[in-house]
């Protein structure tokens, strides 16, 4: 995997990863990052570099728009099983964020 850099270094593994699941991907439509559809289902997505508030207030947002929304950040450099990871994950699950 290469480093990233940018938000705009996420949009190809996020693509790759739709597509291989059937999935048209387009980029930036109605305020969305990245916005997946397959046949009836569609899902938005939200990239930014690391889990913050404000990429989760953004991913809230876009649930008045679409059904399902994921947030997408790069693989963080840190243990995922830190005790503040497990708590950034609950909170995206009671969220209904993907």
């Amino acid at each position: 995997m290469s480093v990233i850099y940018r938000e705009e270094d996420l949009y190809d593994p996020v693509r790759r990863f739709f597509n291989e699941a059937g999935y048209s991907v387009r980029g930036e439509v109605a305020h969305c990052d990245v916005v997946a559809a397959k046949g009836t289902d569609m899902i938005a997505v939200e990239m930014k570099l690391t889990l913050n508030l404000t990429v989760i207030v953004q991913a809230t947002q876009r649930q008045r728009l679409c059904p399902e929304v994921w947030v997408a950040i790069p693989r963080p450099p840190r243990s995922m099983r830190s005790r503040q990871w497990q708590h950034k994950l609950h909170l995206l699950r009671r969220l209904e964020l993907g």
